[in-house]
């Protein structure tokens, strides 16, 4: 495990593995400061720790020593919009390269008139039909007016008909502004036909509607049958959220105990269930789960706020 190039390997490793501190001292180790390859890993790590500051010199560095490759760019890029640096994201010729997860980083810091128009940029170079797609559906996702999102989601699924995620964004888009009752029946004529019946996003969509409805019951089946046709995160958390509803803590703690461990900052997960495991009086799960969720995810500040606030309980 002597040389510079077996150390940068291992280091690499232990990010993957989200072992951020312990791929960190080992970076410091090497100090291959002279490497632009080197300056890039780092500057990655510092990304996934959510030091974007740090991140950005260490990329630049990169830059400068040559290495201007896709995935340095991409991350001066994403750094950039989580520091909300909009004019320089504007002149970097962000279109030139895939702009997909910046765009929706973009979109989450509130600045959508910037997301559309880099889609828009963007566009013009797509030669992937899956990339124009899904861009097509993130302008979609983004524009007021219903008609003209419904014709943008027409034209993806035309690219992708296969695509059951562009069904349901079709879907969406067309019962957003219809009453609940005919929406969902809509939906329920809609799983009646063999090749929609399989369908997630469907199911998800119908719990949504019963969830909002008032018949939790009926949420909970959709959302169950969505979450065996799919495995997704998403799926799994509507699913726990729709037992919590339920006061099914149980069945709510189980599936939101390991959306929490893999997405500790996820506050939505995180105040679901810890207001689940306060009322079942499981202060040692808490606490356990906090520390399991730190080990792989140092970089999530709001634990450290919140384990006090745990060792608090009576």
């Amino acid at each position: 495990m002597d040389t510079y190039w077996e150390k940068l390997k291992l280091a690499g490793r232990l990010r993957k593995e989200k072992r951020y501190r312990e791929a960190l001292a080992l970076y410091k180790e090497i100090e291959g400061e002279g490497d632009s390859f080197y300056l890039s890993q780092v500057g990655y790590l510092y990304y996934l720790m959510g030091d974007f500051s740090t991140c950005l010199l260490y990329i630049e560095r990169a830059i400068r020593l040559g290495n201007r490759s896709p995935f340095t760019k991409k991350i001066k890029l994403l750094a950039l919009a989580k520091l909300s640096a909009w004019d320089e994201i504007e002149t970097c010729d962000a279109e030139k390269n895939d702009v997909r997860e910046l765009v929706w980083i973009i979109k989450d810091k509130g600045n959508i008139e910037l997301a559309k128009r880099l889609i828009k940029r963007r566009l013009s170079f797509v030669t992937s039909t899956r990339e124009k797609a899904e861009l097509l559906s993130l302008l979609a996702l983004m524009t007021e007016d219903p008609s003209e999102s419904v014709r943008l989601y027409k034209e993806a699924q035309t690219l992708m008909p296969e695509s059951k995620f562009l069904t349901e964004r079709l879907l969406l888009s067309k019962i957003k502004n219809i009453p609940r009752e005919d929406a969902i029946r809509e939906l329920e004529l809609l799983l009646l036909v063999p090749t929609h019946r399989e369908n997630p996003h469907i199911h998800s969509l119908l719990g949504r509607l019963y969830s909002k409805k008032g018949d939790e019951t009926k949420a909970v089946e959709c959302f169950k049958k969505a979450y065996e046709l799919s495995k997704t995160a998403f799926n799994r958390n509507m699913l726990g959220f729709s037992y919590k509803r339920l006061e099914m803590y149980e069945e709510a703690k189980e599936l939101l105990s390991v959306s929490f461990l893999d997405q500790p900052d996820n506050y939505y997960v995180r105040t679901a269930l810890f207001n689940i495991l306060k009322a079942l009086d499981e202060k040692e799960v808490v606490l356990s789960l906090i520390s399991r969720a730190l080990s792989a995810h140092p970089e999530a500040k709001t634990l450290y706020g919140l384990k006090k606030k745990a060792e608090k309980w009576s």
